[in-house]
């Protein structure tokens, strides 16, 4: 939700100073989000509680809107007549840490006049890329408080088979676009309802998931596609898609050239930049799955060789702020994947796959406790085994529609929580919890670019 809320009698929080160092462990911090769901997923509003359970004072704000990738963040705080700008300008000051969600961007370097079918323009052409995007929102917040710190937040892969969360956050995406003032709550009455698939019907998918695979992305194209090129590619996916009939069928450089009306070395060109050629695509299951990685494909961001590429540009952006161990990231891509080696060795049973915790969205219990440490481990530099899970193990915890001025939505600790994406419930046992803690701090400490080292 847009606006930031009183915890009221939950939980007595107080403002933070901004740190003395980078290196000390804080005992109190002031953090700010940019976000949308998937920040959500973490449940913003038991941050305070569970920082609380191992003796720390941790207050929250946030602007989280439906879908939107960080550039959209971004592009807010650059109009100081939006509620966004307002918000983060007022409070920035005070703040200790800033965390910017990387999801379903435009890749790492994006200049462009218009996005989002013209929704958004841009005079001059903009950089929407995740580097300059997540740049432009450091660069506001030092203004603000030249000695805080930012981190980037890592989104995590889904199921390619899991097609109808992607429809739902296009959705939101064109909801939030229209209604860039509205609070998370308000936009989500307007998006429609997703196709309902129960969690018995997906399980096999989810369990099946090569997390890995998806996560490690060993094809991961680094640019993203301009859209002349886009559609190009969707004609050769056509092409190979009319001819599928016909088993002896073969993709040729003048067929794909002839279907989008250029020339051979146009298409060979083309493939080239998916590191591909046309004797990959003849021999390949499924060419048009391979097509697919120039398509424009904004969740094969979801990786952890782009979030990798991030760090480094924002390095590069900010040397004096990584030299000072003030610019990180919440790696909970690389804690998943290595869950999901723990998971299929058997020390979670019935669990098979880390891909039953997040079928698009993260469920509550075990997953949602898995974001909400992930945070608190990197920013409190502190294991969370000193964690009790205790308020995201009661599914009660996660339903709360009584809130004097929002009496329709789900508020909880002040921030909406939109209730279908809870999903099922994976329980959080002490034997689990001692996973997931050692799991996440083994990750966290000494990561790349978390920045922590006990």
């Amino acid at each position: 939700m847009k606006r930031r809320m009183n915890l009221g009698a939950v939980i007595a929080v107080a403002l933070a100073p901004a740190l003395a160092t980078a290196a000390d462990p804080p005992e109190k911090l002031k953090t700010f989000y940019f976000g949308n769901s998937y920040l959500e997923n973490s449940m913003v509003g038991f941050h305070p509680i569970l920082g609380k359970t191992a003796g720390r004072t941790w207050e929250v704000s946030a602007l989280i809107h439906p879908g939107v990738p960080i550039w959209v963040h971004a592009v807010r705080q650059t109009e100081p007549d939006s509620a966004n700008y307002k918000q983060f300008h007022q409070e920035g000051p005070a703040v200790d840490a800033i965390v910017m969600l990387q999801f379903a961007g435009m890749g790492l370097k994006y200049v462009t006049a218009d996005i989002w079918e013209g929704k958004f323009k841009f005079d001059p052409p903009r950089d929407v890329g995740d580097i300059e995007s997540c740049a432009t929102i450091v660069r506001e917040y030092l203004k603000m408080n030249p000695k805080g710190r930012a981190y980037v937040y890592t989104a995590w892969p889904s199921s390619p088979e899991l097609r109808e969360f992607r429809k739902r956050v296009e959705e939101e995406q064109k909801r939030s676009a229209e209604n860039r003032d509205a609070d998370r709550g308000e936009v989500m009455q307007k998006v429609k309802a997703k196709v309902e698939i129960s969690d018995d019907a997906i399980e096999p998918i989810l369990e099946r998931f090569d997390f890995a695979e998806a996560w490690m992305a060993k094809d991961y194209v680094f640019e993203y596609t301009p859209p002349e090129m886009r559609a190009r590619y969707g004609k050769y996916g056509g092409c190979i898609m009319r001819n599928a009939r016909d088993k002896t069928w073969k993709p040729t450089l003048a067929a794909l050239a002839e279907a989008a009306a250029t020339t051979e070395e146009a298409v060979q060109k083309d493939l080239a930049a998916l590191k591909l050629d046309i004797d990959q695509l003849r021999a390949a299951a499924d060419p048009r799955a391979m097509l697919a990685r120039g398509m424009g494909e904004a969740y094969r961001t979801h990786s952890q060789p782009h979030d990798y590429a991030l760090l480094d540009g924002l390095k590069k952006e900010f040397p004096e702020m990584w030299k000072d161990g003030r610019l990180g990231m919440i790696p909970v891509g690389d804690v998943m994947m290595a869950l999901d080696k723990k998971i299929k060795t058997g020390t979670m049973l019935p669990l098979k796959s880390v891909g039953q915790l997040a079928p698009g969205h993260m469920r509550s219990g075990l997953g949602r406790y898995m974001l909400g440490a992930t945070f608190y481990a990197v920013l409190f530099r502190d294991h969370p085994k000193n964690l009790d899970a205790a308020i995201y193990a009661n599914r009660d915890n996660y339903i709360n529609k009584d809130h004097p001025q929002y009496p329709k939505l789900n508020i909880i600790g002040g921030f909406y929580v939109h209730e279908p994406d809870l999903g099922r419930h994976i329980e959080i046992t002490p034997e689990r919890k001692k996973i997931m803690d050692e799991t996440i701090w083994a990750v966290v400490n000494g990561h790349p670019y978390t920045q922590v080292k006990e």
